[in-house]
């Protein structure tokens, strides 16, 4: 069904990005990623491996904060006198804008 191949990708996707950066860290560090003295990563690879996905995370929740404010906004400021729309149509809407 369609479901089951949007959440296949969903999960691709959500277990599959942030792999990447550790598996970059540990293929560049190879056995020097880890700094002993304080159980964190290197500075050097710690600024690859941790920051910038951390970085990008932040960056994508502002984006998509700011895409629903926009879009709730948007949605009150819209003429009240259109006809209603069905259930099914509504979900079929937001399903979209979700994706």
């Amino acid at each position: 069904s369609h479901i089951h191949r949007y959440m296949l990708k969903f999960n691709l996707a959500c277990w599959g990005i942030p792999l990447i950066f550790p598996i970059v860290g540990v293929i560049w560090g190879q056995t020097d990623f880890a700094n002993p003295k304080t159980c964190f990563l290197r500075q050097k690879y710690g600024l690859v491996t941790f920051y910038a996905p951390v970085i990008l995370c932040i960056l994508f929740n502002i984006f998509i904060f700011f895409r629903i404010a926009w879009s709730i906004f948007r949605k009150q400021s819209m003429d009240t006198g259109k006809k209603p729309i069905s259930d099914l149509e509504r979900r079929k809407k937001q399903f979209k804008f979700a994706i």
